[in-house]
């Protein structure tokens, strides 16, 4: 049993890590601002979002056309054959006294006309189109600040995951000091066992600790692999390739604000609510566009056209022609119901926006004051952890002490080891949920960026 047990550790500790390492590699250490700013800019969501940014922007662009004079060119050539009357009977008639020759009923020609013609089109007054460029003018703003909220949302996850990364190594550290207090505690205890001071079944149980902590430190390392998969992908890089967090001072973070402060910055900053609140005011151009297409449009249109008519065959009229006119026009469409009912719907669409800007603006202020208040809960628990912690380790130092000493059991040792390795993960723990806390709430009030500055 105990040769049994002694492979399986060798199997633990030295075979299945070296095999991990094998395949992995060394992770490349990254830093808070450079995780920040490759979130801000790589992952595909964010590339998605600027694409989307990017094609407003030209829709924008497009609708500020309608502002330049419309000028049209049109030429062409084609055959052209007529057969048409060109006298009256009694005039033919007259017309035959005074010929020898009979006269034809119809005037037959073969032709070549060559022709061009160019239109120039000035809308001078039209209210329609005025809005319906604002309204594009808006709709390019609120995806700007959509293109924002992707980037705060990809830095709060990058954030997020790198403090978890830090997390993982101190879980992977704190797990490798288990290792080696179990392995000297064994070490001890089977000297004690040789002086025939414990019982040989002390020995097995600190092998079987020996064992259990080699495992832990090996589901350690395996979450520091996953972790770093997550943190490279959130950086828009291959999650095949880690990456591990760099060591990181916590005087980076500013010092978070309370609730009431919070919230006033959120409502002030949060890009979501830009987004809304410029998707309002695209709703109310769209609206004030329906209307304006109720109105008459006036303009000023220029027209010319030249031709030029080759006889080939029979009668007729060749030689070139120069046409020309310019006008001011009136347009209104008065019985075109799909306009005059427009407007309806765009003020649907205004109730409809106003409604989901109220909606985020009470969302956004519930989630900032959420994340205050969860600052404060993790920075309580925080110091909880760490008198505990404190008041573990005196315990362990204690308890180890007496069985050296010989008036403790091993139970009374290893649960004083026990409480004191759970003491040290939760006080790892505390302190990654109060930097996560602290994050959340940078997101929440839209200031995050600014920790890539």
């Amino acid at each position: 049993m105990q040769t049994l047990v002694r492979w399986s550790a060798l199997f633990a500790l030295t075979i299945f890590p070296s095999f991990a390492r094998a395949q992995s590699g060394p992770p490349h250490a990254v830093t808070l601002t450079e995780v920040l700013q490759r979130a801000r800019e790589n992952p595909p969501a964010i590339l998605a979002a600027l694409a989307t940014l990017q094609r407003t922007q030209a829709q924008e662009q497009y609708a500020r056309g309608t502002y330049i004079p419309r000028f049209t060119v049109e030429a062409g050539s084609g055959i052209g054959y007529a057969d048409q009357p060109y006298l009256t009977k009694e005039n033919r008639a007259s017309l035959q006294k005074f010929s020898q020759e009979p006269v034809p009923p119809t005037a037959q020609s073969t032709t070549q006309q060559t022709f061009g013609r160019a239109n120039l089109d000035i809308p001078v007054l039209d209210l329609g189109r005025h809005y319906a460029v604002k309204a594009a003018h808006m709709n390019s703003d609120a995806q700007r600040s959509a293109y924002s909220a992707a980037q705060r949302s990809a830095t709060n996850a990058g954030a997020e995951l790198y403090m978890r990364s830090l997390a993982a190594l101190a879980l992977v550290e704190d797990a490798r000091l288990t290792l080696e207090r179990r392995t000297s505690q064994h070490d001890a205890i089977s000297g004690l066992v040789r002086a025939g001071l414990r019982p040989s079944v002390d020995a097995t149980r600190a092998q079987i600790e020996v064992i259990a902590a080699g495992f832990a430190l090996q589901t350690r390392e395996i979450e520091v692999s996953a972790t770093g998969a997550s943190l490279a992908a959130a950086m828009g890089n291959d999650p095949t390739q880690p990456v591990v967090a760099a060591t990181f001072d916590d005087g980076v973070l500013p010092a978070p604000l309370p609730p009431l402060e919070a919230s006033v910055r959120a409502v002030e900053l949060r890009p979501e609510i830009k987004q809304l609140e410029s998707n309002v005011a695209s709703k109310r151009a769209d609206h004030q566009a329906a209307i304006g297409a109720r109105l008459p449009t006036v303009g000023l249109q220029a027209i010319g056209n030249v031709a030029r008519v080759s006889l080939y065959h029979g009668d007729g009229v060749e030689g070139r022609t120069l046409a020309g006119s310019g006008s001011v026009y009136m347009r209104w469409a008065a019985l075109d119901p799909t306009i005059w009912r427009r407007a309806n719907v765009t003020r649907g669409a205004i109730e409809e926006a106003q409604r989901q800007l109220e909606a985020t603006l009470l969302a956004v202020r519930v989630e900032v004051v959420d994340a205050a208040y969860q600052v404060q809960r993790t920075r309580a628990m925080l110091d909880q952890a760490t008198q505990v912690l404190a008041a573990a380790e005196a315990a362990r130092t204690a308890q180890n002490e007496r069985y050296r000493a010989g008036v403790a059991s091993l139970l009374d040792l290893l649960d004083a080891e026990s409480i004191e390795q759970s003491a040290r993960r939760q006080r790892i723990e505390a302190e990654r949920d109060q930097r996560i806390a602290r994050v959340r709430l940078l997101a929440a009030c839209g200031t995050i960026g600014e920790l890539t500055k």
